[in-house]
């Protein structure tokens, strides 16, 4: 079942610092300033365990959506469509990639506040796109 309480922390945590969320890596360290990015699944796993995720470079992506749909206690249908920017709805995903491909230098806040609307969305309503 999904932990609504930690998706709203996850969606808080990329409204404060809309600069360490980019949805194309589930972790990416940047030791020089402590500014490591995570995505959705990556954030979840980071509040849930309170460590960043450790995947190994030639690890497929599925073991990174595996441990963050574990932390937020969803099925791998709903992992499959929620941690992928692209399988998000329609209007999500064209207004995602319309400020930038999730590359956060382009305009941080504007996807974080797309990716934040989507989990006010699946907070009162599911994950309904993935049935």
């Amino acid at each position: 079942m999904l932990d609504t309480a930690l998706l709203l922390k996850v969606k808080d945590q990329i409204l404060k610092q809309p600069e360490r969320f980019h949805m194309g890596a589930y972790v990416n360290y940047d030791d020089a300033d402590c500014a490591t990015t995570h995505c959705l699944a990556g954030w979840a796993y980071f509040f849930k365990h309170d460590m960043h995720m450790q995947i190994d470079p030639g690890s497929d992506n599925q073991y990174g959506e595996r441990l963050g749909a574990e932390a937020l206690g969803i099925t791998e249908a709903e992992s499959s469509v929620l941690f992928y920017d692209w399988r998000w709805p329609l209007a999500y995903s064209l207004k995602y990639r319309e400020v930038g491909y999730g590359d956060p230098s382009i305009d941080a806040e504007k996807g974080a506040r797309i990716a934040a609307d989507l989990i006010d969305e699946v907070v009162e309503r599911g994950i309904w796109w993935a049935a």
